[in-house]
């Protein structure tokens, strides 16, 4: 019964609306007590930081340095000591202190304040370093004032603190003003705060809890639960339902809406159940012009009954069709099967085409870079052709200077002929004494005789050699225009081959998008055949159906047209 309770629609609105309310007024507690808090915090901190301040503003920082650097409780000492125990007995902080700007492994202090008859620090007595904020040693460091939040002092406790550092007429820090507050009297008014709002919250919830849980109950709860009982009748078939409900707002024009749903749902039920025993020739009665769902149910009547009909037409044309349609679709897939087949055959041949277009865009490539070789041996052999044209033509040259040179041997011999026969003439006229000297002329006119056959032989050599040097001169000079023939054939032969290259390329790409698409075209006609295929089966199945329906039609009972 709790169980039930708890799950009624009455309790879940109250307990939605508790839940609402509260987790409104928690929200607005705590943001009440976290602003609160930390308006408290930050009001301790500046007015440490405003107490700082006035106590810095009384010291010398001249006269600190002094009392410092005597290390002697002077005149001066005494009246800062005096100032800064009234300061604390009246203002009511935590601890007071001025500490020594100078510090090493520990702090000094310069002196602190504390109540009558209560011990203080004293001028050069130490501290630990952790006793104090970092905030302290920054303002001695950089000469700024510093306020602090919570933090952990050690032995002295968590503390919020304020530091004004105390400068010397040279601008330097001497010392720095320290004033602290313990966190436990900041927070004492800060958790009455809380302790007032969490008062308040459980009140409100109190009286929230009662107020709806009345009003929920007796204006929502009870209702719907007298609407929900004849549901439940209505869910198991029983329409003998009685719903009690006076309430005159929503619930209670849902009651007797649901009623009015009862008494219609009734006379429906009647009308379903002829329907149910498949006799669709009964009239529907219309209670009323609005009657929409027995003017629907008429309309379902008439369109059934029309429907049935067209259906027992129908199924026997679907039944004369299917199997027409089973015939075509098998002589379709086996006309699919062969375009697999032939198109498998066509793809084989494709492959070795781009196969044959691979290599011969290779060889192309090859023959492209022997054509590169034989272009460049080309042209060494032009280039050595001109070189031999040349050294040819040098060696003509040389020729008719030798030539020269032989006609000047030869006339030489000739001289040398008349000179010798004068000497011949005179060693005659000379008689017994020029015998030897005719025998020497004679010797020389031999020798010029001879020199100059041999010099007309040279000749007759020498200008048959020109005339040879002259033709070789032609021949090297047409073979040299030959080679040029030869090397610009061979580059435009080579030209050809590097279009052959790059069209064989291409070929082998247009053929291998080719490949890829008659791969595709097949997988589309094996894709065919299996649906026609599944389109015979589907029609000898639908054959079957139709047959079926035709039998299950020939049982309503149905108007004639």
């Amino acid at each position: 019964m709790k169980k039930a309770r708890f799950n009624s629609l009455s309790a879940k609105i109250s307990i939605i609306i508790l839940a609402f309310v509260f987790v409104s007024t928690v929200a607005v507690g705590l943001v009440s007590y976290i602003l609160f808090s930390g308006e408290a915090v930050q009001s301790n901190g500046e007015k440490a930081l405003a107490i700082s301040q006035a106590v810095a503003a009384h010291l010398d920082g001249d006269k600190v340095k002094a009392e410092i650097a005597g290390g002697e409780r002077g005149e001066y000492y005494q009246s800062v000591k005096v100032y800064l125990d009234k300061v604390y007995d009246n203002v009511g902080m935590k601890y007071l202190y001025v500490m020594d700007s100078n510090y090493g492994s520990e702090a000094h202090y310069f002196a602190s304040g504390a109540e009558p008859g209560d011990e203080s620090a004293e001028l050069g007595e130490t501290d630990s370093l952790d006793a104090f904020a970092d905030d302290m040693y920054e303002s001695i460091r950089t000469g700024e004032q510093a306020v602090t939040g919570f933090y952990d002092s050690g032995e002295y406790g968590f503390l919020i603190s304020g530091f004004t550092p105390v400068k010397d007429s040279s601008g330097a820090v001497v010392c720095v003003v320290g004033v602290d507050f313990m966190v436990n009297d900041v927070t004492n008014d800060t958790n009455m705060f809380g302790l007032l709002i969490i008062v308040m919250i459980l009140a409100a919830l109190v009286l929230a809890t009662i107020f709806v849980l009345w009003y929920v109950k007796r204006f929502i709860g009870k209702p719907i639960l007298s609407i929900s009982n004849a549901a439940k009748q209505l869910a198991v078939g029983d329409n003998n339902i009685s719903i009690s409900v006076k309430s005159k707002d929503e619930v209670g024009v849902l009651a007797d809406c649901f009623k009015s749903i009862v008494e219609s749902n009734k006379k429906q039920a009647e009308t379903l159940s002829t329907f149910a025993s498949g006799d669709f020739t009964s009239d529907i009665e219309i209670r009323s012009e609005k009657d929409s769902t027995n003017l629907s149910l008429r309309e379902m009547s008439d369109s059934l009954n029309r429907a049935f009909i067209e259906f027992y037409n129908s199924a026997a044309a679907v039944s004369n069709g299917a199997a027409e349609s089973a015939s075509q679709a098998q002589n379709l897939a086996n006309g699919c099967t062969q375009q697999a087949s032939a198109i498998e055959q066509l793809s084989s041949a494709v492959v070795q085409i781009h196969q044959k277009t691979i290599e011969n865009s290779e060889k192309s490539k090859v023959a492209s870079a022997l054509t590169g070789e034989t272009i460049n041996n080309a042209q060494n052999g032009s280039r050595k052709m001109n070189e031999m044209v040349e050294a040819i033509t040098e060696i003509s040259k040389a020729s008719q200077a030798i030539n020269q040179v032989m006609k000047t041997i030869d006339e030489i011999a000739f001289q040398t002929n008349i000179l010798a026969l004068n000497a011949s003439v005179e060693a005659a006229r000379a008689g017994q004494h020029g015998k030897g000297f005719a025998v020497v002329a004679d010797e020389v006119r031999s020798l010029a005789g001879k020199s100059s056959e041999a010099a007309k032989e040279t000749e007759a050599l020498i200008s048959s050699a020109l005339l040879k040097v002259d033709e070789g001169v032609s021949i090297a000079e047409q073979t040299s225009d030959a080679l040029v023939e030869i090397v610009e054939g061979i580059a435009k032969a080579n030209d050809i081959v590097k279009d052959i290259a790059s069209a064989s390329e291409e070929q082998s790409i247009s053929i291998n998008q080719l490949n890829l698409g008659i791969d595709q075209i097949g997988q589309v006609i094996q894709i065919n055949s299996a649906t026609s295929e599944e389109a015979a089966a589907g029609s000898e199945s639908m054959n079957s159906q139709a047959d079926n329906l035709l039998g299950l039609v020939s049982q309503f009972k149905l108007k004639s047209e």
